[in-house]
């Protein structure tokens, strides 16, 4: 039996002439096996705890072999069950915690420690037999630990303080990182916990060039990859992407090995993929080779109506169609924190991205020209076409032989949009909440190069100031606020918001700016699907074509009624933030010319795409072109007249 006592003194002038007792550490000591006696210890005051002997379990044992360095002994405990048919024992020792003896030459700095069936003694037993080896080999040692009992053992704090005394480190293997980092946990003070493979975590000590408990606290303790309010609320088991800089190591092996997929577009842009908590436990290996700020973009399908399709997905001996529509679904997660309202056909930007990239391998390898269609799109953007990706997809639409399609939406009667120009003095804009249990995220973006100090005012009159980075937790409902950021890709202020179960009524926007120069301020909230819980007053139905429909060389179409001679009153409407032409031009039908021009000439890509088609416009007399409802004029299957 093992007993905690925080006061030493005492229990050492009680016990004595009353029963043995080992003394293992200044505040724990081993008794006979008797509960009875350690109730009574405890009752009198005389220990703060006590443990019976229980029975112990093993996790086992995952992770590809890393050559180690000779400075420590390194000890795994856990289940060899899945790792002994490539134990090759030239490499590790044996140990068995069932008969408490070394199993294998003892020469090595690498120890498996495994067990059938054991308990808390015989793994006590083990971890002294461990400590003395690593004395006797003049090594430090490094136990990582996969043993499964409940939390906040005595046992636990007796292992971790044997292990400190002679300068070795305790690692745990812990899912749940956070709640053993909690400060209210007292039982631990120097024990490290982390999801990284026991070869990976060796490799982390291994490299740090002096060993203390406060380097490996840095090196370990849970604390966010990007200091971004944002980020901190996507749960951490959540899969995300991050993406990779110019200077990152293109060595696949190093980010495997550090649990991640790598994962290289055929345009050389290279991105990881994994859990939030494993971006975290890993920041400091690769905070250096990651782009500055996260911001996932959550796509939905943007347009519902059949008709709007506008190519066939089907096969042909010489051209390759594809419509973008299996795309896997992104988390819940994810969704909530950047999208929205939950729903099915929403996805991650960089899905889409590797969609579009399987498309045009497989058309590279049969020779053969493509048509992509893509019916996604968001809201939360610049609508300008910087963002990295869509800079990606606008590569990919230059590649001789791809022509890329999307839709000009149905955003335009939502009411999602409005731009607020300022002069000297404040203006103002109101989202009507009129849903509860909403959840609406939004984005203000200010023209280059000025800026502005933004206010939310409640139904209530009470004002949050979101111009800077904070979460806002009132009788009204939640707020979270990524404060004003200057975009890597354009330059301009940008903001991303978020306003969580919020009252219902009118929510004023005040913009006021801080130069007394005039400015120009977009805002947006998500699509009609995330959002169906608030809408702009004074909104415009310009500026809100979605996302994907922005990006220069792609073709944008907007939808047409023949009949009315004018675009829907839902198709979405330009210009672009940076006041380009989009769409390119409205259609009423399917655009299966495109294919026709392939099976003459595989070449053109999008942009000649485009003008081979715009020949084929119809303009009307009465309107001027281009312009941002019908943009360079009417597709009606190859005809101009």
């Amino acid at each position: 039996m093992l007993v905690y006592t925080k006061q030493p003194s005492l229990f050492k002038e009680y016990m004595e002439d009353k029963c043995n007792y080992l003394s293992i550490t200044p505040y724990i000591s081993c008794l006979v096996d008797n509960e009875d006696y350690g109730r009574n210890l405890k009752d009198l005051g005389i220990i703060f705890e006590y443990e019976m002997p229980f029975e112990i379990n093993l996790l086992p044992i995952r992770g590809n072999y890393i050559e180690l360095d000779d400075k420590y002994l390194y000890c795994i405990i856990g289940s060899t069950i899945e790792m002994r048919d490539c134990i090759d024992l030239k490499k590790y020792m044996l140990y068995d915690l069932d008969t408490n003896v070394f199993t294998t030459n003892t020469d090595k700095n690498l120890i498996l420690v495994d067990g059938q069936q054991f308990n808390s003694e015989q793994y006590l037993m083990g971890v002294f037999d461990i400590v003395i080896h690593s004395l006797k080999q003049n090594k430090i040692p490094i136990i990582y630990n996969m043993a499964k009992f409940t939390k906040n053992k005595i046992l636990d704090k007796l292992v971790t303080e044997i292990l400190t005394m002679v300068k070795g480190i305790h690692i745990y293997y812990e899912e749940n990182i956070k709640e053993r980092y909690d400060s209210n946990n007292g039982y631990i003070q120097t024990a490290i916990f982390t999801t990284d493979n026991p070869f990976i975590s060796f490799a982390k000590i291994a490299g740090l060039k002096e060993i203390n408990i406060l380097n490996l606290k840095r090196q370990y303790r849970v604390s966010n990859l990007y200091n971004d309010v944002f980020f901190e609320q996507i749960p951490d088991d959540e899969i995300i992407f991050v993406h990779l800089n110019i200077t990152a190591p293109k060595n696949k092996e190093f980010y495997n090995n550090l649990g991640f997929e790598y994962i290289q577009t055929l345009a050389q842009v290279r991105f990881l993929k994994g859990t939030k908590s494993q971006f975290n436990q890993s920041q400091n290996m690769i905070k250096n080779f990651i782009v500055t700020h996260f911001w996932p973009k959550i796509l939905n399908i943007v347009t519902t109506q059949p008709e709007f399709t506008k190519i066939q997905d089907k096969e042909n001996k010489y051209v390759l169609t594809k419509i973008i529509n299996d795309v896997p679904t992104a988390s819940m997660g994810i969704q909530e924190v950047y999208g929205g309202k939950y729903t099915e056909n929403a996805i991650l930007m960089e899905d889409l991205i590797l969609a579009i990239d399987t498309s045009i391998y497989n058309a590279t390898i049969q020779c053969k020209p493509i048509i992509i269609y893509i019916p996604y799109g968001t809201n939360i953007s610049s609508h300008d076409g910087s963002d990295v990706l869509e800079d990606l997809i606008n590569i990919y639409a230059l590649q001789p032989g791809v022509t890329i399609i999307t839709t000009a939406g149905e955003e335009g009667d939502k009411r999602h949009h409005v731009r607020v120009t300022t002069s000297t003095n404040k203006e103002e804009s109101t989202i009507r909440v009129n849903k509860k249990d909403n959840n609406i995220v939004g984005c203000i973006w200010i023209t280059y190069p000025h800026n502005a100090k933004i206010k939310l005012i409640s139904p209530a009159n009470e004002v949050y100031d979101i111009s800077s980075p904070k979460i806002h937790q009132t009788s009204e409902g939640t707020i979270f606020s990524r404060g004003n950021q200057i975009s890597a890709t354009n330059g301009s202020i940008n903001l991303l918001f978020r306003m969580k179960n919020v009252r219902i009524g009118d929510w004023k926007v005040e913009i006021n700016p801080t130069n007394e120069k005039k400015i120009i301020a977009d805002i947006w909230l998500a699509t009609q699907e995330l959002n169906p819980y608030a809408h702009l007053e004074n909104a415009d139905p310009f500026f809100t074509i979605p996302s994907i429909g922005n990006i220069s060389s792609l073709i944008c179409i907007g939808d047409y009624k023949e009949e009315m001679l004018t675009i829907t009153k839902s198709s979405g409407r330009g210009y672009t933030r940076d006041n380009r032409i989009t769409p390119t031009f409205v259609s009423q039908g399917s655009i299966n010319e495109i294919i026709s021009i392939y099976m003459n000439d595989p070449t053109p890509n999008t942009p000649t795409m485009s003008y081979l088609i715009s020949e084929r416009l119809h303009q009307l007399d009465t309107v001027n072109y281009p312009n941002p409802m019908q943009g360079y004029g009417i597709y009606r299957g190859g005809t101009n007249a």
